[in-house]
This record gives structure tokens, sequence and C-alpha cells, in this order.
């Protein structure tokens, strides 16, 4: 199947369609923005003026039809009416193109394409014999379209009137369509639109059921369609938005593999069946019956114990009369219908084993056994028709329909349901009906439906988790079936039919939501309460309190609870309820009061996104003792779209008694776990040790924190012990942990929190709502040394000590010693294998929040600490060393090839020995580490489940390479020329202008804090030169050649003069480098040197240091820097063209006019740019360090201007981040 072609053609094809709806709706004057009235009205006829000012004049029909648009954009809105227009249009071409391949439609002539291969449709060809009821006018109008080579519009007839045909034997998806969705449709076919895309670039075997079948192609049209709308939620709620109730289909939709659909199905509706056949023949044999009905992902039953058998026994004996006709299963958020499709082919093999016959089972399929629900109306349509399609394919004059218990013959109606909203109903209306009944029974029918009308009033939003009373549905049907009203009919009365209709379609999907079930199948929505609306998320918290963190883990409760005593939910959700402490009450419930059947965990990327899933089949009664299947699929074991054996022999596959997770902290359903593991949890706490506390929630990060390198050096606070030394420290900026990459021992030391007056602003910030935004939580830990680590990561577990003086937020918790003196000891544990595993268990996610980091088991030995302490002293030591050798360190004095420079180098020499020198370091960690993880596992007898090997990947020391060690020299060299670092005085330059009056500056300080980067030398302080001279100055005159040759090769392979090679350096890659060094994932690129840029061609570049910028600093680029190269390059141009005059070949003429066009377009650049910099030049602005990079730079960016007859053009006077 070509997912590409599928994606592209559904993603293009909405917008082609909501573009010629909008366009159509033009015609009429209808827009976004009003519903225009008539600008002339006669008898039978209404003129309106177009979008276009034109005038257009409709008749009879088109008449009704404009009112009803006009009406349900008033019920809807403009765009909500488009939208389904358009989508409605969408799902029947691609019916109708289903049904043309597999030669489903009654005509047997296509309707989108030709089979012989012709551009134009056979309908088209065909119109005067195909077999559509054409009348007499129809057809004189299909002619005369074509006479008049119209013949976009005469298949436009023919595919609406093709609509209309097939509303008799598929109401569900064509409704009559003699209303404004007629008005709206405009579908050629001899352009480049939705028919030709759909006909030219998707092959016809994806639609063909003897090849790829129908669902797949269903339903990856349905996932793509929406793939437009869910990046405009996605973006939205990035924002912090909550997800609108119009937009949840769009949001939560996600297709589910064929295959895992199958293992769902085979494992709930087949394990119904399976178990009748047991009570029926208790000896019968699972594995070959299994096999026998082709159920390739059925779990057998394990052996079990005798007291669970005998439990068994009794409850199998429920099953004994079950009846193929009796079974009842659903798809409450049934999407495009493919897990209902698969349940009839499931079914199909039930009732063909009873000896049923296919033609007529496929009758009670539809109409007892499946039902379905959606909030999405777009979903009912595909799933009504995938459903209608698979009972066409087994029975081929299924369309003929079937006889009813009146002999009458009628075509079948799936039972499946797009929820509906009680609201439009007309409940003065209600009065009207139950004309048969009593007065008793009318009143109370009108009571019971003024309940249900209630209960379904945001439909739409709760969905499938609503749970309605049960009313009395054959009163209510009875009532609602017939009205009557006395006297003439008044204006009360108008629409009532309407009603009716909604009426009894309400009733039906209230019903459904009532009704228990031997099978409730589905892939519910994933959507955490963050994301949901205030009235959805007060209404699973008032209905699912255990299960209100996720969508997806309220409807694991309302399956479990919607199936009967021996039925089964077969659900695929997230895996995060089965460890995360926030599902811990859910997990309970389960265990202890419910039945696991069988568990399939699943790989990030299996389903195909980038999370785990599982799949949990789950029975309503708890038997004590029962072992449920359980059993791992990685995404290495999928080939071809699903496993590569099932289940996975060299994964996990055995089977468990759900009460073994009662003896885990948080019962976590860690079915993996040995039970040597398992003893480790009858073990002290590591709360007992060292406590794990969440930090700080500043209300605003934005505003309160910021990375240390963009705040004045001497406003932070630095090794305070306690809030009362930090608050008479009167600084403002304090260390702060707050997660960060994976990272062991030390380090991630980057943001600072403003904490100034005991931090008074944090504590007293409030919100709109007038409530108090921050949570300063925890303040008694705040400043004293503990363990921190990352809370949310996409990897392993890392934890790292954290000195006094540090604050602590909310994704940087840290634990604190419990037990004196076994701090140290703690973080040994937790960096070792033994934790990573025992963490694994009690969250098996990456999402480490304290409560579960408390949990983990700890064994306290005496006989080793003092070993663990001093192993854990030194892998702190080594990883800081190094981790301070690098600048974005607060602890950085000097870079480490300059901290051994001797006056008489070789560069490449020093960096030689540096990577050594890692390397040595790296490998001692190496053995540390490996030493603890061996006492570690040897303390909890985990020698046969662990090893002390130690990857490469997780190794907190990198060996850099020659370029990054040379691009750090650079970078440290730069620091130097501009002031935040002084090679002479050692270490970071806190107070600039002290530093000038010290007498001790570098040479090659840069007084202005302006340097200049060219692509040929023009000024004297030019980049190139204080590189020069610092490298010669550091490491010697005798080498300097070859060190500056050294740089040039280590930066590119050019082979180019080095001053040419470091030139091209500075202008292309060094901003971006410096820009990622001072990065953090997260927070973005903070860049402390600042290089002013004219533009691609070069023109003028020059570096500034943030921390050095004054109100004159832009005055003094334009007229001593910008000023100067652009004459430079005006003489430099003078020479290239002197050149070109004067050349002696056409080498030499062709070089120079090379120049002559580079300089032509630099003085074009540095023209545009003088005027930028010349307005900002005037406003002499300044800036705040405390407002951190981003408010900062953002002045200097977006500058309009405009010359004498050109337009308005937006200039950045620095470089884009």
């Amino acid at each position: 199947m070509d997912k590409t072609a599928i994606k592209n053609f559904a993603i293009e094809a909405r917008k082609i369609l909501i573009k010629s709806a909008i366009t159509e709706a033009g015609f009429y004057g209808i827009t976004n923005e009003e519903c225009k009235l008539p600008v002339q009205k006669g008898n039978d006829f209404e003129v309106y003026e177009t979008l276009a000012g034109t005038e257009n004049r409709i008749f009879g029909d088109d008449i009704k039809k404009r009112a009803n648009l006009v009406e349900a954009i008033k019920e809807q809105s403009f765009d909500q009416v488009i939208e389904e227009t358009a989508y409605t249009w969408f799902n029947r071409i691609i019916a109708i193109r289903f049904m043309e391949v597999n030669n489903y439609l009654p005509s047997r002539v296509r309707v989108l394409s030709s089979e012989a291969g012709s551009g134009t449709p056979d309908i088209v060809t065909q119109a005067d014999t195909v077999e559509l009821n054409l009348s007499q006018d129809e057809l004189n109008r299909i002619q005369q379209a074509k006479n008049e080579n119209k013949y976009d519009e005469a298949f436009r007839l023919l595919f609406i009137k093709q609509c209309n045909e097939l509303n008799e034997i598929l109401p569900g998806l064509f409704e009559k369509t003699n209303d404004y969705m007629e008005l709206l449709l405009k579908l050629p076919y001899t352009s480049d639109g939705v028919i030709r895309m759909l006909v030219d670039t998707i092959p016809e075997d994806n639609f063909n059921v003897e090849t790829e079948g129908q669902v797949e192609i269903i339903g990856w049209m349905y996932q793509f369609y929406n793939s437009q709308p869910k990046e405009i939620v996605d973006a939205y709620v990035k924002k912090g938005q909550k997800v609108k109730k119009v937009d949840l289909p769009a949001k939560t939709q996600i297709f589910t593999p064929d295959w895992i659909v199958r293992y769902m199905v085979e494992n709930s509706l087949g394990r119904v069946w399976m178990e009748h056949l047991k009570s029926v023949e208790p000896t019968l044999n699972e594995a070959e019956k299994a096999i026998e009905f082709g159920w390739n992902y059925y779990l057998l039953e394990d052996i079990q114990e005798e007291a669970v058998i005998a439990n068994l026994v009794d409850v199998r004996k429920e099953y004994r009369y079950l009846s193929p006709q009796d079974i009842v299963c659903i798809d409450p958020c049934m999407g495009s219908g493919h897990i209902l499709v698969y349940m009839f082919d499931v079914l199909m093999d039930i009732y063909r084993s009873e000896g049923f016959n296919e033609r007529e089972a496929v009758f009670d399929i539809l109409e007892k056994n499946i039902k379905g629900l959606d909030i999405d109306r777009r979903a009912y349509q595909l799933s009504y028709f995938a459903l209608m399609m698979k009972a066409r394919g087994y029975n081929r004059i299924f369309f003929r329909g079937h006889e009813n218990l009146d002999g009458e013959r009628v075509q079948a109606m799936p039972q499946v349901y797009s929820l509906e909203e009680s609201n439009s109903i007309n409940r003065n209306q209600l009065n009207y009906f139950g004309s048969t009944l009593s007065e008793i029974e009318k009143n109370d029918a009108i009571n019971e439906l003024s309940g249900l009308l209630d209960e379904l009033i945001e439909a739409k939003e709760y969905g499938s988790l609503l749970s309605p009373e049960k009313y009395n549905w054959d009163l209510l049907l009875r009532f609602v079936s017939d009205y009557s009203f006395d006297g003439q009919m008044d204006f009360s009365m108008i629409g009532i039919d309407d009603t009716q209709r909604k009426l009894l379609h309400l009733i039906s999907q209230t019903r459904l939501l009532c009704e228990k079930y031997h099978a409730y199948i589905t892939n519910p929505p994933y959507l955490g309460n963050g994301m949901l609306s205030d009235s959805l998320s007060e209404f699973i918290k008032a209905n699912y309190p255990n299960e209100k963190t996720d969508l997806y883990s309220c409807f694991i409760k309302k399956g479990s609870d919607s199936v009967k005593s021996t039925g089964f939910s077969s659900l695929v959700t997230m895996q995060s309820w089965m460890s995360l402490s926030s599902f811990e009450k859910m997990r309970t419930d389960i265990i202890n009061n419910k039945r696991i059947i069988a568990l399939m965990h699943m790989d990030n990327m299996v389903m195909g996104i980038a999370f785990g899933t599982a799949v949990s089949i789950i029975n309503p009664t708890k038997i004590v003792g029962y072992k449920g299947s359980y059993n791992q699929v990685n995404l290495k074991d999928i080939k071809d779209g699903k496993p590569k054996e099932f289940p996975v022999t060299e994964n996990f596959n055995g089977s468990i008694a759900q009460d073994r997770f009662l003896e885990i902290a948080g019962n976590p359903i860690a079915y993996w776990v040995s039970d040597t593991l398992l003893k480790a949890f009858a073990k002290s706490q590591l709360k007992e040790i060292a406590t794990p506390r969440q930090g700080l929630a500043t209300g605003d990060n934005n505003r309160f924190l910021r990375l240390w390198f963009e705040v004045d050096f001497e406003k932070i606070g630095f090794g305070m012990d306690s809030r009362e030394a930090a608050e008479q420290s009167k600084k403002k900026w304090f260390p702060c942990n707050k997660g960060g990459k994976y990272k062991k021992w030390f380090g991630n030391n980057d943001y600072v929190v403003n904490w100034e007056n005991d931090g008074y602003e944090i504590r007293h910030i409030v919100g709109d709502n007038g409530k108090i935004k921050s949570r300063p939580q925890n303040m008694e830990y705040y400043f004293r040394q503990g363990i921190t680590w990352s809370t949310l990561t996409n990897g392993d577990l890392s934890m790292r000590y954290s000195p006094k003086g540090n604050m602590f937020e909310t994704k940087g918790s840290v634990c604190f010693e419990q037990k004196e003196g076994y701090l140290l000891y703690a973080l040994g544990l937790l960096n070792s294998k033994v934790a990573g595993s025992l963490i694994e268990i009690l969250t098996g996610t990456a999402d480490f929040h304290e409560g579960p980091i408390g949990k983990i088991p700890v064994i306290v030995d005496d006989s080793v600490k003092q070993e663990v302490t001093d192993l854990v002293k030194e892998n702190i030591e080594l990883v800081k060393s190094e981790y301070d050798e690098h600048e974005t360190s607060y602890n950085f004095s000097v870079n480490p090839i300059v901290n051994v420079a001797s006056g008489n180098d070789l560069l490449c020499k020093l960096v030689t020995e540096y990577i050594e020198k890692n390397k040595g370091r790296r490998e001692t960690l190496r053995a540390n580490e490996e030493r603890l993880n061996e006492i570690f596992i040897n303390m909890y007898e985990l020698n046969s489940e662990l090893d002390k090997e130690v990857s490469d990947t997780s190794i907190s020391i990198d060996i850099p390479d020659e370029k990054k060690i040379i691009k750090e020299l650079i970078s440290y060299v730069l620091g130097c020329v501009l002031g935040r670092f002084s090679y002479e005085q050692g270490g970071l330059v806190k107070n600039v202008e002290e530093y000038k009056k010290s007498g001790n500056v570098d040479k090659w300080f840069d007084e202005d804090n302006i340097v200049p980067i060219t692509d040929e030398k023009y000024l004297e302080d030019d980049v190139v030169e204080k590189i020069s001279c610092f490298i010669q100055s550091v490491f010697g005159q005798v080498n300097f050649e070859k060190n500056i040759r050294y740089i040039a090769d280590v930066l590119s392979e050019s082979n180019d003069n080095p001053d040419i090679t470091i030139r091209n350096y500075m202008l292309k890659e060094f901003f971006a480098d410096h820009c990622d060094m001072y990065s953090i994932v997260g927070s973005g690129k903070r860049p402390i040197y600042w290089m002013f840029n004219s533009g691609d061609n070069n023109g003028f570049k020059c570096l500034v240091y943030m921390h050095r910028y004054t109100q004159d600093t832009v005055g003094l680029i334009r007229s001593d820097y910008l000023s100067k190269v652009q004459s430079a390059i005006e003489n430099s141009l003078k020479n290239a063209e002197f050149d070109i005059s004067n050349a002696s070949g056409s080498v030499d003429k062709a070089s120079a006019t090379r120049r002559r066009e580079k300089y032509i377009k630099q003085m074009s650049e540095i023209k545009t740019y003088y005027q930028a910099i010349a307005h900002i030049a005037i406003q002499r602005i300044a800036i705040d360090l405390d407002d951190g990079v981003k408010t900062n730079y953002a002045k200097f960016q977006g500058i309009e201007v405009s010359g004498e007859g050109t337009k308005k053009q937006t200039i950045d006077l620095l470089m884009k981040i």
C-alpha cells in the first residue's frame, strides 16, 4: 500500500474540497462573515450578489437548498459547515472509488474512472444507457452539457445522481443530496483535481478486496485527512490552550495496525466463543481450535492452579448456552471501522463453525452482534460504509436486503451511530408525541425522555464515557413512534418530523451506552487531563476519579464496567497506566477487583507513535490466583508491519498471577519482575535515607528563570547555605537545578532563578484569576546539598551531586540526606544498574517523579559503605573536572589547551594529550561504575539478571574530537578578545571597568567591544588578526605557522591559506557553533556574542559581547566600522573594474568580474543595512541583562526601512537564532 500517495492525496483533497466549497458558497452570497439578503426576489426566483460582485439568479430547489445552508451555518458555524461538506463529499468519493474497483456498484458502470483506461469516466461516456433512473429532463441536461463541451458539468450531474441512487442501498453514507451540500460541490474530472489525483496517483490494488483489502485504505484515508486539522490543534495546544470539543476527533485519532486489531478481537470476542466451546467440551484443544479459525494472535490460557480451575468451571457454566446471535460487541470509539470489520470476520468464523449460511449470517452480524459509536460524524460514515462493504463481500446479493419478521424485504442497517447532542431538540414538541399512550404512560415517557435529553447535552464532548441511566426503551420508542395534534397545525409543529428522527437516533445511541457487552474493544482517545476543556475535565474527575489522568484510562474503566460477567474489554492504550503513580488507584482497583486475562506490552513506534503502548484484556470478575498471559513486542520484532513471529520467543512471554503486583510499592504492572528482584521490594525505601522533594514552580519560567551566563555574574549568589543567607546577600539570581540532559555524577548547572528578597516576586505572582500562580514548596530544603536528577527525560535515569547553594525547580527534583552520612551511598546505588532495573519497575517510562524515586528499595550494607562513598567521590570529581573545562560551566577558568601551554608548543601535540587525558578519566570512571554495579548486584542477589558492564553511551565523560577542541579554543580566544575571559588574570571577567583599570589587560582585548568579521581584511582589528595574535603569544612564535596551519586543517579540508580558512569559519560557522554551545534543550539558543550581520552576501559582520553592550555600541558600529568597510568595498569595486579594463587574459578578466559582482551585491546589501542600523543608532537602545537574551535580542530585529520609490523592507540587525 502506497501510504505516501494516500497521505498526499488525502491532505490535498481536503484543501481542494474546502476551497471549492467556500468558492461555491460565495456564488450564493454566503461567506464566513455574512449570509447576504437577496438583491431581488420574485415568484420562484431570488437574486444574490456573489463574492465577485456579479449577480446569481437561483430558482426552485436551489432556493430551498440555500435556505437550508443558511440555517445550518446559524446552528453550527460557516467553518464547521464547510468542513462537514468537504469530508462528506470526500467520504463519498472514496466509497464510490472502492465500489467501482470491486464492481460493487449496482449499475456496474465506473463513475470516477474508465475500465478501458480512458481519461473520461465510463459514467460520462455511457450516460445514455447507465442504470441510474435518469429522467428525460436529466438526460437532456446531461446531453446539453456534453454538446457544449461542459463535460465537468455533465459529470457533476451524473455523480450527484449516482449518490442519490446509492441512498437506496447505503443511506447511512449517501443521504439524499438535494440539500445545501449539493450547492457546494464542484467536482471536475478534466483538470487536475480530486478525481484525477485519486485515480492517477493511488493504485487500484489499494482498493481491491482481493489484494489490499478495504479497511487499510479507508483507515489511512481517515487518518491522513485529519492530519492537517491535527497540526492546527497541536499548534494551539502547544501555546497552552485546551482542546476544543469540535477538535477532539482530529487531536485523538490514531489508526490501529491490522495485526494489533486481530490480537484485540481474537483475545476478547474470540475468547468469548472459546470459553463457550470449553464449557461444552472441557477437554477442548484450544490451540487446534485457534488454528482452525485462523486466529494467529490468540493467546492460549496458561495452566492454572486447581482452585482456579474449579472457579473457572463454575464461571464457564454461564457460557454453555451461548449462541452466535447472542453475542454483542462494541467499539465505542470506532473511527474508520477497522476493529468493527475484524469483529465481523471473527463472528463469521463463529457462525460458519455452527453451520450458518454466510449469506444469512451477514444480516444477523450487522443487526444483532456489532455495535459502534463515535463522536465524529465522518468516522460514522466510514465505519458504516466499511461494514456494509464487508457484508457485500460475504454476500453478493446483500444489497437486495432480507425479510424482516413481518415478511417485508428491508435493507440491513448496521447498529453504528455518530454520537449526537440533544441541544437542537425542540422540547416543546414532546407534548405532541405518544398519542396512542395512556396519560400516565405519556407523562412517564416525557419525564424519562427529558432526563435522557439532559444527559446528552454535551454528548459530543463526553462521548462514550457517558453512562446514562437505563430507561424504559420500549416505552420511549412507542412514545416517539407517532405524534398527533388537536385542531389545525401551527408554527409549533414545524420541523416535528426532524425532531422525531433525532429523538429516535438519540434513543438508539443511548441504548448502546447503557448495554452490557460480551466484548468491548477499542483504541480510545489518548489525551491528558491538562489538555481537556474545563467541562470535560470536571466530568471525568466526577465520574472517573481514579482514572482522571487521561481519557484513555477512563475508557479502560468504562470498558471493564461495560462488559458482562462473561465478557472481556480489550483496549490498546498508552503504557503509562501500568506504572505511573497518577494511575496507582486505578491499578489497585483492577488488581483487587478484576481479572487481567492478557496484556501485550509494545515498544515505542510499534504502533507508529513515539511512545510505548499496551493492549489489556480484562474480565470484570476477579479469580484469586488466576494467571494472565503477558508478552512483549519490540520495534526490532516488526517486519513488514507486523511481528516476525507471535508471540515473540526471545521476549518475555509468560503467565503471572496479578496479586503479585501488590507486593511492589505503587502496584505497577511489572510482569517481567523475577522472584529475586521482587524480594528487594520488601527492603527499606530510598526515602528513609534520602528524601526526594519536588522543587519550586515559579508560575512563569520565562520571567523568573535564566541561563546563568545571560545575567550579570555579580548579581548571582553562589554558595548560599540558607534562605536567610541568600536574602542577606542582596543578590538577585541563585543557581537552580532544572533537570537537563543525561548526565551522571555532576553537571547540568545551567539555570539561575530570581529569588531576590527571599523570592518576594515569585511568591506574589498573581494570575488572571486573581490567584497566586507560583508554588514555592519545600522551602526548608532550599540551598541544601543533595542528589538531583531530571524528572522528565528521553533516556535512562541519571543522578548528580548537587552541592550546597542550589535551589531546585519542579523538573530538577532533589533527594536530601535523611540519614546522616548516607547521601553519597545513595548516589552510588541510584547510578547503578540495580537502581535502573528497580526504577523501570516503579515507573516503566521516562517520567521519574519523586514518588517512585522515593520507593526504590534500599539495602544499607555498612561493610561496603566506605568503598561506595570513596568511589562516588572520585566519580564526582572526575566528571566535575571535565565539566568545568568547558566555558559554559560557571566554575570555568581557562581553556584546557591554553592551561597547559608553555609558550613554545605544538597545538596538535597538546590536543592529542588532552584527548588521551579524557580517555584516561573516562576509563577510570567506567571502572568505578562497574565496581559499583558489582557491589550492588551482589548485594541484591541479581547476578543472574544483570552484569556489571557499563556501555560507552552511559559514561558521562565524552572524548572530544579535534574539531570540537579547536572550536572551543577559538570560542575561548574570542571570549578573551571581547572581555568575557582574561588570559592574564584567569577566569571570568566579572567587572570590565575594574578589569580595564587593573593594568593587567590582555593585549588582544578589544577596547570598544566590536570585532569586525569581513570576507577580506579591511580593518586593523580584524577578527583573524586577533586570533592570530593570541595563538602566537600563547603558544609561541616558533611554532606559530604550524599551529595556525593545524587550526585551519582541523576546521576545513579545503587546504586554503590558513587566514582564508579561519576567516571563512568565522563568517559562516562560528555563530552557529556559538549558538549550539550556549543553548539548552527546552530553552533554545542563548548567544552572548551577538553577530551584527548585513546579509547573505557577507558585506559586513561584527561580534559584540552582550554583557559589554552600551547605548552607544550601535552608533560606534555604524560610524567606526560599517562606514569604513563600505568605503573599503567601494575601493575594491573600483580596483576590480580597473582590473577588468586592463586584464591581459580571459581568466584574469573572469576573476575580476566575479569580484566586481560580489562587491556590487555587498554594496547594495550594506546600503539597506545602513538605513536600519542608523535608525537604531539614533534610538540608543538600552538592554537589561536581567531580561535575558531573547528579550534583548529582539530589540534589534525586524527593523522596517524604505528608500525613495522602494517598498518597505524588514531588516534584522543580528543573525537570526
